[in-house]
């Protein structure tokens, strides 16, 4: 990972966990097609491929909703610098990996 929380005796945990079930259904599922590896994109729009007429392209299902945890016990801190970096992490999130953030929730303390 590009963007580190810091911390001196380790830095901040980052775990990613798929949602449950899916929000996304088509009824022509190429990635899992036998047909696969035979699609042409074509440049005016659409696709072709070597299935008979007739096939029955296979539906799928895919889960695109992630939920992002950042964890982490940053002894020895300042906490405008965590905030900086939380920030920096944020902005990588959604700028370099295209991530459209939904809900956020951010807790930083001094103790």
């Amino acid at each position: 990972m590009r963007q580190k929380i810091t911390g001196s005796e380790g830095n901040a945990d980052v775990f990613v966990n798929v949602l449950s079930g899916h929000n996304i259904w088509t009824n022509c599922d190429c990635r899992s097609c036998e047909y696969e590896r035979t699609i042409i994109y074509h440049t005016e729009g659409g696709y072709s491929c070597d299935a008979e007429e007739g096939y029955k392209c296979p539906e799928g299902t895919y889960q695109t909703r992630v939920v992002i945890t950042v964890i982490g016990d940053l002894r020895d801190r300042e906490k405008e610098q965590t905030k900086r970096e939380y920030k920096d992490f944020y902005n990588y999130v959604k700028k370099e990996c295209d991530f459209y953030v939904r809900n956020k929730t951010v807790k930083i303390v001094d103790n």
